[in-house]
């Protein structure tokens, strides 16, 4: 869910609240590893092109996301104190908008070590690119 933008102008502060699953592999044993999480990030929209709800719109975005552990689980075992509980990242993406649908790609570095479990062996940050598809409704 997303809002705000400023669609109709050149630059908006776009909002939102994102449920995201992150999944990996570890390099020395191969165990599956998955986070979920509520993100919340808040983000600079710049705007290039028709100001038309119907019209095109090339657009990039820049900003922090504030993700909050909602579950995770280790080759099935759920590990409540694994992982910290909350993450801060940076987003930069970009996309085009045309008759109020929208196309995205999306990269986003965490800053935060989201390791609780072997700390002193090594530090887990997150990062991942994402390709969104979705739908104006304003």
């Amino acid at each position: 869910i997303f809002f705000g933008g400023n669609r109709s102008g050149v630059a908006g502060l776009q909002g939102e609240i994102n449920w995201i699953r992150k999944r990996t592999e570890t390099e020395l044993s191969s165990q599956a590893i998955r986070i979920d999480y509520l993100q919340v990030p808040v983000l600079l929209r710049l705007n290039a092109g028709s100001d038309s709800p119907s019209g095109f719109v090339a657009y990039g975005i820049v900003g922090p996301a504030f993700d909050i552990k909602i579950a995770d689980e280790i080759e099935g075992v759920t590990l409540d104190e694994g992982f910290e509980g909350a993450d801060v990242s940076l987003v930069f993406g970009g996309g085009v908008e045309v008759a109020r649908i929208i196309v995205e790609g999306r990269y986003t570095k965490g800053l935060r070590r989201i390791n609780k479990l072997f700390e002193s062996f090594t530090d887990i940050k997150s990062q991942s690119f994402t390709i969104l598809f979705g739908v104006r409704f304003n």
